[in-house]
């Protein structure tokens, strides 16, 4: 799959490569990959703007 988007003013495009145990339609498939993706940016939409998750300086620390 081709993703293309935009990050700030710079274009972004990444090729992902999904396997799957299942034989599903095409449609299908798309529709389950744009709702992982889905949920994927509007959980780090909140962590990045309300939390300032992009800002913070704690780098070495493991979290559970």
């Amino acid at each position: 799959m081709e993703k293309t988007g935009l990050r700030g003013n710079k274009k972004s495009e990444e090729t992902l490569y999904y396997i799957s145990t299942k034989v599903l339609a095409l449609k299908k498939i798309a529709a389950k990959i744009r709702g992982h993706w889905l949920i994927k940016n509007q959980v780090h939409w909140v962590k990045d703007v309300i939390f300032n998750e992009d800002k913070s300086k704690i780098r070495e620390l493991q979290a559970a």
